[in-house]
């Protein structure tokens, strides 16, 4: 209370203040009539001249009911609907990149958010003064391919980061989210350091997101993350340095709801089944587990001045033979499993080995919201109708023909989102259906080579698409776009590979 306030105190409400007190600072309730008494003795009471009765009546009533009001409020029992409002989550920010020292010493200490770029553990050990740092991102982006995806070339003298930068880390108190991406020594971290670790983890109560892309984590390592007592989101992509032992500790994580094992190729379809052990898990990515897309190494993988990349080796030998009999990835039988998810709402199985059948099984997860379902083993169109009505995102590629587009429009009223693309069997007519689908915002029709210009008449007319994509279709000219574009009011995107045409309208 400042001054002003204190010379103004005769106006409080003593009935209010009993009624605020009592509930909240086990006040007990003042004498108020003595309290009248008193100040009238003072000359603090002034006489007003007599009011009307009814005036008198009406004062009475609103005197009451602002009582009522007040002990109503007071008193209310606090059940389960009127719990606090959770803390609102700070605003995510886009990360500042620094390489060098000279880089970090530059920025504010009130900076949230630093992308480290092939720096070093001096690097690491300079960010100490950002005071506010929440999230820290640590790249070597030469060691982020797979598959045929394009390489890059390591610099001459590379930077490494590596375990030593972890007590940096460690000492930045406000974190809520780490990204490994590429960086393989910084989590190579020796049996005598994994205690260390493990003390930092629980020192961070705010750290709710960690990411170790691109490198060779190992099993002991994934089995001491739940010290991290607040992780809600796990991301081991393309990450070949742990076996079997994986899912016991990730299980460990009862709080996790994203998680991320793409490109994890020594991860089995049994592994796979039992996550639905995970209470709260609402987001999985198990895509790219195929035998093929297995991590680059920028062409540093020195195995005689790095071992970690000898016993990838072994591991990558040992699990062939699984793949060769269907054991690894999204089979049906982990599809089968994940359906069995209380709380899945986003799955991305892409190139995995299931079957129609499987999908059919995975429609018993209810809560299902997003599939990306590229590759697979057929193209049966009959799984659609076992999908959630629900489904609002999903994403084929394969020989799918008119009869899954028939299917989809018949049978996903709340479809906005819709993936078609390199789905070569798919003709006029299966476009026709699917863009009468009033629910449709977003159509990505890429590289489909069954289809004619008389496609754009359809497309015309779905005048409640807000995105195409229309790139590497032959048919597709200057013209259809600029129709497109003006027969389309709430169209936002088109793609097209059309030279000179702009991607928005």
């Amino acid at each position: 209370m400042n001054a002003h306030d204190e010379d103004d105190g005769d106006r409080d409400d003593p009935v209010m203040d009993w009624a605020l007190g009592e509930r909240l600072g086990g006040e007990r309730k003042p004498d108020l009539v003595a309290g009248v008494r008193e100040r009238m003795s003072m000359g603090h009471v002034v006489v007003e001249p007599e009011r009307p009765q009814w005036t008198r009546v009406w004062v009475a009533a609103a005197a009451l009911l602002g009582i009522a009001v007040v002990v109503a409020l007071a008193t209310w029992p606090k059940g389960p609907e009127s719990r606090a409002a959770p803390a609102q989550q700070p605003a995510e920010v886009a990360p500042v990149q620094v390489s060098t020292v000279a880089d970090v010493e530059g920025l504010p200490v009130t900076t949230r958010a630093v992308e480290v770029v092939n720096g070093n553990d001096d690097v690491i050990a300079a960010l100490k003064r950002l005071r506010d740092l929440e999230v820290l991102v640590v790249r070597e982006p030469w060691n982020e391919a797979f598959g045929l995806s394009p390489k890059m070339a390591a610099p001459v003298n590379p930077h490494r980061v590596t375990p030593a930068s972890w007590a940096s880390v460690f000492a930045l108190s406000k974190l809520r989210r780490i990204e490994i991406s590429g960086a393989g020594l910084m989590t190579r971290i020796p049996a005598a350091g994994l205690a260390g670790f493990a003390n930092g983890l629980e020192s961070k109560p705010l750290l709710e997101a960690l990411a170790f892309r691109f490198v060779d984590t190992s099993s002991e390592l994934l089995a001491i993350l739940d010290k991290a007592r607040n992780l809600r989101s796990l991301d081991l992509s393309f990450n070949h340095g742990f076996d079997e032992r994986w899912i016991d500790a990730v299980l460990k994580l009862r709080g996790l709801r994203a998680l991320s094992l793409k490109g994890c190729q020594q991860v089995q379809a049994t592994e796979i089944a039992r996550l639905q052990e995970l209470p709260e898990l609402e987001q999985l990515d198990v895509g790219r587990i195929d035998g093929i897309n297995w991590r680059n190494d920028g062409g540093v993988d020195d195995t005689d001045t790095y071992p970690i990349f000898k016993e990838r080796l072994a591991v990558q030998g040992a699990r062939w033979a699984l793949l060769s009999r269907g054991g690894l990835g999204p089979t049906d039988d982990a599809l089968e499993g994940l359906a069995k998810c209380p709380r899945l709402r986003v799955l991305d199985i892409a190139s995995g080995r299931w079957s129609s059948a499987g999908l059919t099984k995975l429609g018993e997860c209810r809560t299902l919201r997003v599939l990306n379902a590229f590759g697979g083993q057929d193209a049966n169109a009959t799984w659609v109708a076992a999908m959630p009505r629900e489904l609002e995102r999903l994403e084929v590629c394969g020989n799918y023909t008119d009869a899954f587009c028939a299917e989809v429009a018949t049978h996903l009223p709340q479809l906005r989102h819709l993936t078609i693309a390199a789905c070569d069997r798919i003709s006029d007519q299966g476009i026709a259906a699917i863009s009468a689908m009033r629910s449709l915002r977003v159509l990505d029709m890429r590289q489909m080579r069954g289809l004619t210009a008389a496609c754009v008449d359809s497309l015309a007319n779905a005048t409640w698409l807000e995105e195409i994509d229309l790139r590497h279709c032959d048919f597709v000219t200057a013209e259809h776009v600029e129709r497109l574009r003006g027969a389309l009011p709430n169209l936002k995107s088109l793609h097209s590979s059309v030279p000179g045409q702009p991607r928005g309208r």
